[in-house]
């Protein structure tokens, strides 16, 4: 839902503004979030695939891919990895490419959200 994506605390129908904006407006101003039973049955949804998309793309990838992808994820070069795995930079490379390929990326940023989402890379 993209309103939710944005940042809103809350999501009213046209329809039900009249009967539910003070009911929204109060639980907003704790703090809370407001959403629509619709709503929520849609985000609950689009989450669901999500995690399991992300989780499809994890267990398609082979352990020194999963490997690769979390070392490149915490910042280190193709050669650094390389040495730390005993292969040299360009086969390194070569792991990268396969696994932007598999998860179906294109840029070194979104290996390292992916990282993130599925539990490879802790946040700081």
């Amino acid at each position: 839902m993209p309103v939710v994506e944005a940042g809103a605390s809350g999501y009213l129908t046209k329809t039900s503004a009249d009967t539910d904006l003070l009911e929204a407006i109060r639980i907003v101003a704790r703090g809370q979030v407001f959403l629509p039973p619709k709503a929520t049955t849609l985000l609950l949804k689009r989450y669901k695939a999500l995690a399991t998309d992300e989780e499809a793309g994890l267990r398609d990838l082979s352990s020194r891919e999963q490997e690769v992808l979390a070392l490149t994820a915490e910042g280190f070069s193709s050669r650094e990895i390389g040495k730390k795995l005993f292969i040299s930079p360009k086969t390194v490379d070569t792991y990268r490419s396969r696994i932007m390929d598999k998860l179906g990326l294109n840029h070194r940023s979104e290996l390292v959200r992916f990282a993130l989402k599925v539990g490879l890379l802790k946040e700081i």
